[in-house]
């Protein structure tokens, strides 16, 4: 099999330069995509466990501020319960707080400055408003059934904390995280639009600046592989010497003008005679087949040696000449 041309090899290693360009912009493209959203999503539901749990928050502040109002009043029997689920209640308010104001790990949304002047700013912030709320409910807790007859005989408050401005503040900052969720989303769809725009972008440029001028180059060089052949074509049909090709059995597969002419076919006879009937057996030998190990020896040496031959035309004559054989590769026959 001959040897790729350097011009056929600078051509495969384009091509090949040009699809891995491609691909790699949209392996990289696909990638950043996927990497943001991931990213985005993670954090949409960071967003959404955080906006349950202050949510929570606000539903235990009035759960526990009833809670608060029903001790007193409740039978001793009931006051047991009622103070086991006000420590329990008690408890998770405080791990929850904690969770959202003090920010350790990536799995919490940062305080920004919105929050953090919503948890700490003031008298009337969430923090001080909490744990004045959550002090006052662990010292109900602590009183004895005589101290919580006293309280409820005195119709005093059951707890001294500010509950309506605590749940004011606890929605403002559920409002809030769902702000910030909103946003984020908003992000995320924007995010989506800027990938979508940049993959046709870079669509359009591969199309523009790499699948279009490897178009061109290959339709050039199919042009100039046609012209070759039509050239190559003209010179054998235009040869003075008798051309053909034929397969190891003998048989025509394609002739040129001086062939036909000399042997007196036609261009349709040519195409279905085999050569091997119509040699004229040398003196030495006895039949075709002899001519037929000549062909074997001379294509299995592959040389190119011309043996004297006579040929039979189609109307009797003889034609006297050298023939010469040469094999023709595999690869150009396809």
């Amino acid at each position: 099999m001959p040897k790729p041309s350097h011009e056929a090899l600078s051509f495969a290693k384009r091509i090949r330069l040009s699809y891995v360009v491609a691909l790699s912009l949209i392996a990289l493209l696909a990638s950043a995509a996927y990497l943001t959203l991931s990213f985005k999503l993670d954090q949409n539901a960071t967003f959404a466990a955080t906006i349950n749990q202050s949510g929570l928050q606000r539903m235990l502040s009035q759960r526990t501020t009833l809670l608060a109002e029903r001790l007193p009043y409740a039978d001793r029997a009931m006051r047991i319960a009622i103070r086991a689920e006000l420590a329990d209640l008690t408890t998770s308010m405080r791990e929850a707080h904690d969770a959202l104001t003090h920010v350790t790990g990536s799995d919490r949304v940062s305080l920004d400055d919105t929050l953090r002047a919503l948890y700490f700013e003031g008298n009337q912030a969430v923090d001080p408003l909490l744990h004045t709320h959550l002090n006052g409910l662990a010292a109900l807790v602590a009183l004895d059934d005589d101290a919580l007859d006293q309280l409820r005989d005195s119709r005093q408050p059951a707890i001294k904390s500010n509950e309506r401005a605590l749940v004011e503040r606890l929605d403002e900052v559920v409002q809030e995280y769902e702000r910030q969720s909103e946003r984020a989303f908003s992000q995320l769809r924007q995010i989506e639009r800027i990938v979508y725009a940049a993959t046709l972008v870079t669509l359009l440029l591969e199309a523009l600046l790499v699948f279009a001028p490897l178009v061109r180059s290959v339709r050039r060089d199919a042009q100039k592989l046609a012209d070759r052949t039509e050239y190559l074509r003209r010179l054998y049909d235009t040869s003075p010497i008798m051309m053909w090709t034929m397969d190891t059995t003998g048989q025509i597969i394609e002739a040129n003008n001086v062939f036909i002419h000399k042997l007196g076919l036609t261009r349709g006879e040519s195409l279905t005679t085999n050569l091997l009937p119509m040699i004229v057996p040398r003196h030495d030998e006895t039949s075709q087949t002899a001519t037929l190990d000549w062909f074997d020896k001379m294509l299995t040496n592959r040389s190119t040696r011309t043996r004297r031959t006579i040929l039979r035309r189609a109307d009797g004559d003889l034609v006297i000449g050298l023939m010469s054989l040469k094999e023709i590769p595999d690869s150009y026959s396809s």
